[in-house]
């Protein structure tokens, strides 16, 4: 075959793959929340929209067809996914790069746990390798006995663990696009302010009927169980509790949204070195272009140094956080991704 040949079958290659996809999509189900903005910020564009199923979506942009899963698209790879899911992976390539991040190890058994505690002390936080949302992390862990327990409750034995030093410190949620912060999202355990009359369980409620009203809260309500309320038992108080007027108790130890916390957009607030440390973050992950930067810090409005910071995780498939905050202005994600999308076609040619 010619080079003249070769170099017509490759135009012609390109011309097939940009045009659209002819499929025969099966009944989708219910749309996961990211996937339906990912439509409505195509539609909205005037591009076409074919469902595949509850989270796959093709868009056809001018001159090319994107598929996205939720809001992952070509450029979030497998193997970013892989590396973000395995908390440890991320965390060493994160340091492999000069970001800051907290003491920790990949525990296989009790013993393992305990020696690493020795090490640097009381408290820590205990979290399974791979789960999300705050499923199976313990926080304030001050004691042998409570590390076994939350050994167990990170489920050591199927899989490892991972064990880290407690940072205190506030935690923020950045979503970053390319070489820019997009939102930076303040996340605030559960919790209510009294009123000097209403008890804790009638505060739950009310806030509840206002998560209601919002359409990714509304998933993720604040548990009325006491079993649940970590934060709240170990205050040694009860559902029956009546705080005083503009008394906040908190509910529960994890600061995610799903957790029943809230959200407050922060994106103008941030100083902008952490703004840079989380760009850094994610670009320090193989195969990630877009991505979600956990980051506790002591405050966000001072420059970012070694002692008021670490960067927890990065999140493959970060929640739509910054489309519904509790406080402050809602900032669309998925046209953003899908801005993003339409500047690399058009550099692509």
């Amino acid at each position: 075959m010619t080079m003249s040949s070769l170099r017509r079958l490759a135009r012609k290659a390109r011309r097939i793959a940009r045009r659209p996809v002819p499929v025969t999509p099966k009944p989708p189900g219910e749309p996961t929340l990211k996937s339906a903005l990912m439509e409505e910020a195509a539609l909205a564009r005037g591009y076409g929209v074919t469902r595949l199923d509850a989270r796959i979506i093709l868009v056809e942009a001018p001159d090319r067809v994107i598929p996205f899963q939720d809001m992952n698209g070509p450029e979030s790879s497998v193997v970013g996914r892989r590396l973000c899911d395995h908390k440890f992976y991320a965390r060493q390539l994160l340091a492999a790069n000069g970001l800051h991040v907290v003491a920790s190890i990949l525990a296989w058994s009790v013993r393992e746990a305990r020696q690493f505690v020795k090490r640097v002390g009381y408290p820590v936080v205990v979290k399974p390798v791979d789960l999300a949302r705050g499923k199976g992390v313990t926080t304030d862990v001050a004691s042998d006995r409570s590390l076994r327990a939350a050994l167990v409750h990170a489920r050591l034995g199927r899989k490892p663990v991972v064990v880290e030093r407690q940072f205190e410190g506030d935690d923020f949620r950045f979503f970053v696009i390319g070489d820019r912060v997009f939102s930076a999202t303040s996340r605030v355990r559960a919790n209510v302010v009294g009123d000097g009359v209403s008890n804790v369980k009638s505060l739950i409620e009310r806030k509840n009927g206002l998560r209601r009203q919002n359409r990714y809260l509304e998933g993720y309500l604040i548990p009325l169980e006491i079993a649940e309320l970590t934060a709240l038992r170990r205050a040694g108080k009860s559902l029956a509790y009546v705080p005083g007027a503009g008394e906040r108790v908190h509910l529960r130890d994890q600061s995610n949204l799903s957790a029943g916390g809230d959200s407050i957009d922060v994106t103008d607030a941030c100083h902008p070195s952490f703004k840079e440390v989380a760009v850094r973050s994610v670009a320090a992950i193989p195969g990630m272009t877009y991505a979600g930067v956990d980051i506790l810090a002591r405050s966000i409005r001072e420059e970012a140094t070694a002692e008021n910071h670490v960067v927890g995780e990065v999140e493959y498939s970060p929640a739509p956080i910054a489309n519904f905050p509790v406080m402050g202005s809602p900032r669309d994600m998925a046209a953003a991704i899908l801005e993003y999308y339409e500047g690399r076609i058009r550099a692509s040619g």
